[in-house]
């Protein structure tokens, strides 16, 4: 088993105010899909967030990162950012 990788996350637009804080500490494993699925379990569970959300990695898409093959670990210190996506009428 491999051991777990210190990230910070941060937040923006509405998550702010749903989480009720600007970032966070949280330990995920060093795999970049394991550790997308993790964090999107806790906060579906822990804050109940279901609005759709663009996620970065140390600003790059992480849909790119993984899209392409890129190299897909994660080492302590990397930032997530979750940016809801905004629809206008």
């Amino acid at each position: 088993m491999n051991d777990l990788v210190k990230i910070r996350m941060e937040f923006y637009g509405q998550f702010v105010g749903i989480i009720g804080k600007k970032d966070m500490c949280f330990e995920v494993e060093p795999e970049l899909e394991k550790a997308v699925g993790t964090i999107g379990r806790c906060l579906e569970m822990d804050y109940n967030i279901k609005i759709p959300y663009v996620l970065l990695l140390n600003d790059r898409l992480v849909s790119l990162i993984i899209k392409g093959g890129e190299n897909q670990s994660i080492n302590s210190g990397d930032v997530f950012k979750f940016v809801p996506v905004l629809s206008g009428g």
